[in-house]
């Protein structure tokens, strides 16, 4: 028997405590101490009885590129087997850890760990899937992820990114309407919040959303630049387009203090109170604060909730 003792909640680790495990290591939390630092343990039997091959994945997702330049995030998933990722950054790779909880490295080079992971929501238990890089994510990478059901519960994906932070790949207004579920400040890590975002595998059929009945066409812009936003009210869903090739919108339910304005500046808004400022609607974020190409024409189309008319607002600076 091969046993390794790691420091408990150290970075001093080589990320051992992530790939061991994974090896056919066998951890015991504090197997002992030296002075007060508490060290675990590793260990292993010699020789390896056969390893089974692992359950084939059954469950696979591929999120949308990061438009960010940066990425900080993580993922779990929880009633699983066994749970991979990858991505196509050449330089980024993913540790499989089980038993998400507190003390978790979020990371390979950097030292932050979790606090206050509880429940579904922080995917407590669940198997942990370490990015080796905290945020140098190459822009528009593609990320993907596999699973083995355990067979007894669904599989659930979650996503977890750093609140109000700009290196979201602007995943954070992608996965609602993708079918995850937000949960604000899942867990921490140091005085840092992260939200998760989860979703159940197999997913429920989908109904399709209802048709659009209220539409509307801007004149077009007539300056160099635009710089705006759009929110609908009274709408179970609303959508946006522009024929400027470059100019999408993505919506955003829930408009509200804390949100990201624009994809590509890291502006939130704050002070969003009332109905003038559409509080509480449907949020259409542009991916361009503002090099919108002049003589652009911009059209909305919105479903009505059927409780009250359907207002739609413009903000201009």
């Amino acid at each position: 028997t091969l046993c390794v003792f790691l420091m408990q909640n150290d970075y001093r680790t080589g990320n051992w405590e992530g790939k061991l495990p994974n090896l056919g290591f066998v951890k015991t939390s504090t197997a002992f101490k030296f002075g007060n630092y508490p060290m675990d343990s590793y260990c292993k039997d010699f020789p390896e009885a056969p390893t089974p091959s692992p359950p084939s994945s059954d469950t696979f997702y591929d999120f949308p590129a990061s438009t960010t330049d940066y990425l900080l995030h993580g993922m779990c998933v929880m009633g699983a087997t066994h749970a991979m990722a990858s991505g196509d950054d050449p330089n980024l790779f993913y540790t499989p850890m089980a038993d998400f909880n507190d003390g978790v490295k979020l990371w390979d080079d950097a030292n932050y760990i979790t606090n206050n992971v509880l429940g579904d929501a922080s995917c407590e238990g669940g198997i942990y899937l370490r990015p080796n890089l905290i945020s140098r994510i190459a822009k528009n990478t593609a990320i993907s992820v596999e699973a083995a059901s355990s067979g007894t519960e669904p599989v659930t994906l979650c996503v977890f990114l750093m609140q109000n932070d700009y290196r979201t790949g602007n995943w954070e207004g992608k996965l609602p309407n993708l079918g995850f579920v937000k949960t604000s400040t899942a867990f921490k890590f140091g005085n840092y919040p992260m939200d998760s975002y989860c979703k159940d595998f197999p997913e429920a059929p989908t109904p399709s959303p209802p048709s659009s009945d209220t539409f509307y066409d801007f004149p077009a812009s007539t300056t160099d630049y635009l710089l705006h936003g759009m929110c609908v009210m009274g709408a179970t869903h609303a959508m946006a387009s522009g024929d400027d090739p470059n100019l999408f919108y993505t919506p955003m339910a829930d408009f509200n203090d804390g949100v990201k304005l624009w994809d590509d500046a890291n502006y939130i808004t704050n002070n969003v109170l009332g109905d003038a400022s559409c509080e509480g609607g449907i949020y259409l974020r542009p991916n361009l604060i503002s090099r919108i190409a002049k003589n652009t024409a911009i059209s909305v189309e919105a479903a009505s909730s059927g409780t009250e008319p359907v207002t739609l607002c413009v903000f201009l600076m």
